[in-house]
């Protein structure tokens, strides 16, 4: 797998070395977000990624809403320290993008959710 200490070093490297207010907003997550969906291993390692969707699958009768969240809580403290800080950073940024508007929530859960968790790739 890949060293996830480098790419957030890679990604702090980047944001140092680029003045990102000279670019539009979009443009900036145009490129990270093909950044993620380019590197081969999702920032859900496979482990987890599999035990996440059998969650997301099952039927909402086995979970109540708090059970299912306390529990993908619970599965995201498992991640590898790098992997949770990028997620972590980048669900702070999306939360303050959204502002507490479900639409736009769910808006950026539709883009984002398959770019950031998704099954391993073949090289």
């Amino acid at each position: 797998g890949m060293s996830w200490s480098w790419v957030l070093y890679r990604l702090e490297k980047v944001r140092l070395i680029l003045t990102l207010n000279r670019f539009p907003t979009d443009v900036i997550v145009g490129v990270i977000k093909q950044y993620f969906r380019e590197i081969p291993e999702s920032i859900i390692p496979q482990d987890i990624y599999s035990t996440l969707k059998l969650l997301y699958l099952s039927k909402s009768e086995d979970f109540d809403a708090s059970t299912r969240a306390a529990s993908v809580c619970a599965l995201l403290a498992t991640l590898p320290t790098a992997h949770y800080h990028t997620l972590s950073m980048l669900s702070y940024a999306m939360a303050r993008v959204v502002g507490g508007n479900e639409q736009a929530s769910l808006a950026i859960a539709r883009v984002w959710g398959p770019v950031l968790v998704h099954p391993p790739r073949d090289n």
